[in-house]
Order: C-alpha cells, then structure tokens, then sequence
C-alpha cells in the first residue's frame, strides 16, 4: 500500500515497477475479508501469523514457507505491527492518510500504463519496449 503513494512525490526515481499483491486504502472498505482480518488482529495479542497464511492461502503456501513465517514471529513481542497495521488502513475518509491513497488512485489511473498478466505459475509484465517473464515453479 505504502509502495504505491511513493511514486507520485519520487517521479524521477522509478521508470519501472514491479506492483504485487496490494490494494490503495481511499477512505471506504477494502472488502470483507480485510474487515473480518481488522477484527480478528484487534481481539488477540498473540496472532499466529503463520497460521492466517495457511488458512488465508490453503494450498498455495507449502509448508516451509509457513514454517519460515513462524520463525519470523516467534511470539507476541514480533507482532506489534501485525496487531496494528490494520487500524493505520484508511479505509474511513477521518483516517489519516485517506489523501494519499485517493491520489495514488488517481495517478494510476490516469498517468501510468500498467499491463500484467497472470499465466498459470507465470507471470509476465511487458510495456511498449519490454517483455519480463517470472517462474514460480
């Protein structure tokens, strides 16, 4: 989310991005599964984050990758921002932060051309000059 508010103050920067995996906070509910998550983080301190992959991704996420997000948090005291992310999410026009993400919005809407495409374990981004092609095997 962050990522893509950057962009707009830092033009010069960034000819190219690679945009994965993300959604622009404007002030309204991102969706349902966001809301239940919000609610979720707010009643537990000691999320099992390795535990929300598994059961939010069943199946696309081998174990390894589940066990790895489990050494990551080891306990309550890793998870500060997992508990608290949610609640910096401006998905009410008085959270602040609401104009960032209505101007994102808006720029990449209007001013930049984004193409992607999503193959089966690939994915492929191109623009007018170029061709990038990605594995997940």
């Amino acid at each position: 989310m962050l990522g893509l508010t950057l962009r707009l103050d830092m033009a010069d920067r960034f000819s190219r991005l690679i945009v994965m995996n993300t959604v622009l906070p404007v002030g309204e509910s991102i969706g349902e599964g966001f809301d239940m998550s919000k609610s979720y983080a707010s009643q537990f301190n000691d999320i099992s984050v390795s535990g929300l992959l598994a059961t939010n991704y069943p199946g696309a996420v081998d174990m390894i990758a589940i066990s790895t997000y489990a050494t990551l948090f080891p306990d309550g005291t890793y998870k500060a921002d997992v508990r608290q992310f949610r609640e910096l999410v401006a998905i009410s026009p008085e959270i602040e932060g609401t104009g960032f993400g209505v101007r994102a919005k808006e720029f990449w809407s209007t001013e930049w051309t984004v193409n992607l495409l999503w193959l089966s374990k690939r994915l492929i981004l191109f623009s007018a000059n170029q061709l990038w092609t990605f594995f997940n095997d």
